[in-house]
């Protein structure tokens, strides 16, 4: 046992000065906390465009410098507080997700220059040979520090756009020591706390045992980018070592340490040891392969001087460490199995376990000496790039690909609005993700209105305390879409949104469908004129109403007022075919739908649903319910201008395709004004491609919201309706899902130019409330009635899945 006051003996470092680590060999290095891509955030160009600024800049850095990187990537147990007013539902939820373990991954890299470009052999690195080995180390200190400090500057100008960096102290360079000596990344390690076994093919940290795989031979297909595999088309660009990255699903630390060689030098000791190898062969196979190995290097020598390159050697090094000895075996056997997918060939290292791990202490990557050479370039291709998505900092809590717990947001104010459109064919788990939206936003405290038809969401809304309304002819809503508040002088001004939202319903009921039969400007002048003088002759105690507009206006014209007796006389208003086909609106039948005496504001729901289901038969009052609703979503929503809210129309958005563009404008510009966000939510590309304000609601969102989609051609029909990119779409067609209780499903999410994949995957309470297959929802219908009891009843339809879960 190498116990605390030993493992110091063994550390390659002097001191931490001015930003730099020094060490024993005299070798100086400067390093960085590095925040990379997020996986499946870029594409191919960016990788590429990445390897080649940052190969142009290290190939002017001197003969013997290293660039080592480390990725760590530990256990971390996701935890959230559950706070005594969630609901129910929502604290089984987040109980399901409380424990999970995900890997935490943090990016190093060292810039490390040396005195001397001596090659570093297993019996020369400093654990092999005691602090004591080198002579004078430290007599060129000043001329490496400047030249440390003069590659990192040239090195931070090559860091490409979104990968973010900061240079470690000496307080994180210490920090960063104790973390890798105890293999504990948590941040609350501030010494050495274990002590170190090392015998014969067995090393241990406390009572970790640690285990080393490194790159025996280099891959014979190295490229910039690779595909993840996941869902349909081969998946999604990542980097080319992305299987060895948080993907490999355990505690790890890959290191990648790439040293500048001479390249002239490098080719002719190779080319020398060739004909040297060549003159001692004897029969005709050793001759012939001596001759390919020739003819290769001349090639590989041509290509070297073709593209300007540089040797280097790269040391490829992954780090595994485990409690459980048959844990351990199991990843590397992982590990092997990747980077023979990789076409790299793995050596599970016995006698240099240790002599390597401690070689490859952060900024002592010049003394590893398992190094492979090929191109810089090549090299670079290596190097990781990615680290897990974090997501935001609150919101609805989804998870990533891996199933790492990680909350969306879905009023992000970063975006131009927060307006979003929702794409899923029937059955690809529209509604199911949606109710999970409308349930969270709701516990999150904000105002959720839903407009929907086919009583998706009754029992959801009838176990979180909504407010569900399910509108028929036979009783109708008491709305009126007339009414507002006088001002404090007791006189009734319509603002201009009012205004035109009045004008175009009036129109639509005169006309029908506006786009077919449209009013003709002069129509639309006139109404947009006769309204404000309505109420302008009402006072204070007077309720505007459809039916007081109509009499209004008829007085105007049984008086026979001037102006009227005019546009009577040149037929520029038909006056006597306006009033046949508003009477049943304003006297007869479909009165008390359009003229409350009393509107409902509802201002003790904050969840409330608008069920149509009933009336969209109804050719008449479909249409003009919906537009009506949608003003007195509106409404509502104006009553809590503090509050972020939501209207999410399921049903019926199509109702407002007679809108005019400007319209359509001053629809979304209400909602921005009220810190609102209308979501679009449609399950057929065909109502998109007929419609004629799709194109102007479309410009209005910033948020695009696909689920899975099997169709190639219904998924080249939105990726054209929405602009989106190869990459995006490459993204898309990679979705996943899987059926079932014990099942997930994974959303396609763009906003503006950033575009991610998300996964749901409910506990089972939850996804009983939001379950919309017939089977599951008749079977908890049942079990809530025969309970007396919502949780009851859902109680044991868990239960009964668990057991069927468990056999």
């Amino acid at each position: 046992m190498l116990q605390e006051k030993y493992i110091e003996n063994y550390i390659p470092i002097v001191e931490f000065q001015d930003g730099c680590i020094i060490l024993e060999d005299g070798a100086v290095a400067i390093g960085y906390q590095l925040n990379l891509f997020p996986d499946e955030g870029v594409g191919e160009e960016v990788y590429k465009n990445c390897i080649d600024s940052l190969a142009q800049t290290i190939r002017r850095f001197p003969i013997g410098t290293v660039i080592q990187q480390l990725d760590s990537y530990s256990n971390k147990t996701f935890h959230t507080k559950i706070q005594n007013g969630y609901n129910f539902f929502h604290q089984k939820q987040l109980e399901h997700c409380n424990g999970h373990i995900f890997l935490t991954h943090v990016t190093y890299l060292f810039v490390i220059c040396r005195p001397t470009t001596h090659s570093i052999e297993p019996h020369t690195t400093t654990f092999s040979c005691g602090k004591g080995y080198f002579k004078h180390p430290l007599s060129e200190l000043k001329k490496t520090i400047d030249q440390v400090k003069k590659c990192s500057l040239e090195l931070e100008s090559a860091f490409p756009d979104g990968c973010q960096y900061r240079q470690l102290t000496a307080s994180n360079n210490l920090s960063l020591l104790y973390a890798y000596l105890n293999l504990d990344f948590s941040g609350t390690i501030d010494g050495l706390e274990h002590g170190l076994t090392n015998q014969k093919g067995f090393f241990k940290i406390g009572n970790k045992q640690v285990a080393i795989v490194s790159m025996q031979s280099q891959s014979n297909k190295p490229d910039y980018t690779s595909k993840n595999g996941l869902g349909n088309g081969g998946g999604v660009t990542v980097p080319f070592t992305w299987g060895l990255s948080h993907y490999m699903n355990c505690p790890h630390i890959v290191v990648q340490a790439i040293a500048i060689q001479n390249t002239e030098d490098f080719l002719q000791s190779r080319s020398k040891a060739l004909e040297w190898s060549q003159a001692t062969k004897r029969n005709n196979r050793e001759i012939r392969n001596v001759n390919q190995d020739m003819e290769e290097l001349i090639a590989f020598e041509a290509a070297i001087r073709a593209q300007e390159e540089i040797i280097v050697t790269l040391n490829y090094l992954v780090i595994l460490y485990e409690v459980d000895p048959k844990q351990l075996a199991d990843n590397i056997e992982k590990v092997k199995k990747v980077f023979k997918k990789l076409d790299m060939a793995p050596f599970v290292e016995d006698y240099d376990t240790t002599n390597l791990y401690f070689s490859a202490i952060p900024g002592n990557g010049h003394q590893l000496y398992r190094g492979q050479p090929m191109a810089l370039k090549t090299a670079l291709s290596y190097f990781n790039k990615i680290t897990p998505r974090k997501g935001a900092d609150n919101g609805i809590l989804l998870a990533s690909r891996q199933q790492t717990p990680i909350y969306y947001d879905p009023f992000n104010l970063n975006l131009d609005n927060q307006n979003a459109f929702v794409f899923g064919p029937s059955g690809s788990g529209k509604s199911f993700f949606n109710g999970k939206m409308i349930k969270d936003r709701f516990q999150s405290g904000h105002i959720v209105i839903v407009i929907d038809s086919g009583g998706t969401y009754r029992r959801l809304f009838q176990i979180l305390g909504g407010k569900y309304i399910e509108y028929n002819a036979a009783t109708p809503l008491h709305l009126n879409p007339f009414l507002i508040k006088p001002e404090s002088n007791g006189l009734f001004k319509p603002d201009i949104n009012k205004i035109t939202f009045l004008v175009q319903l009036i129109g639509k009921i005169w006309k029908g469908d506006l786009n077919t039969n449209p009013m003709s400007e002069v129509d639309k002048a006139l109404l947009a004129g006769w309204i404000p003088e309505y109420y302008a002759t009402l006072h204070k105690e007077s309720v505007p109403s459809l039916t007081g507009f109509y009499d209004y206006l008829k007085k105007l014209v049984d008086q026979k007022d001037q102006q009227v007796k005019k546009l009577t006389d040149e037929g520029l208003f038909l006056f006597h075919e306006f009033f046949i086909v508003l009477h049943p609106f304003a006297h007869g039948i479909y009165k008390k739908h359009f003229n409350s005496y009393e509107q409902v504001y509802l201002e003790d729901h904050k969840l409330i649903c608008f069920e149509l289901e009933a009336i969209k038969n109804n050719p008449k009052l479909y249409p003009l319910v919906v537009q009506v609703l949608f003003e007195f979503a509106f409404e509502i929503v104006a009553q809590y201008p503090d509050v972020t809210k939501f209207i999410d129309i399921e049903e019926g958005w199509t109702m407002l395709d007679d809108y005019a563009e400007e319209n359509i404008e001053a629809f979304f510009r209400k909602g921005r004004k009220t810190k609102t966000s209308i979501r679009i939510i449609t399950q057929n590309i065909d109502e998109i491609k007929a419609s004629k304000i799709a194109g102007a609601m479309k410009n209005n969102a910033s948020t695009f919201i696909l689920l899975y989609n099997e169709k190639k051609s219904s998924r080249e029909d939105i990726g054209d309706f929405i602009g989106m990119t190869p990459f995006e779409m490459e993204k898309y067609e990679s979705l996943r899902r899987k059926n079932g209780s014990d099942g997930y499903r994974e959303v396609f999410i763009k906003e503006m130019g950033d575009s991610n994949i998300w996964l749901l995957q409910t506990s089972l309470w939850e996804h009983a409330l939001l379950t919309s297959r017939p089977d599951e929802r008749n079977a908890i219908t049942r079990l809530i009635q025969e309970k007396g009891d919502a949780q009851l009843g859902i109680a044991e339809w868990v239960d009964g899945q668990r057991k069927l879960q468990a056999k």
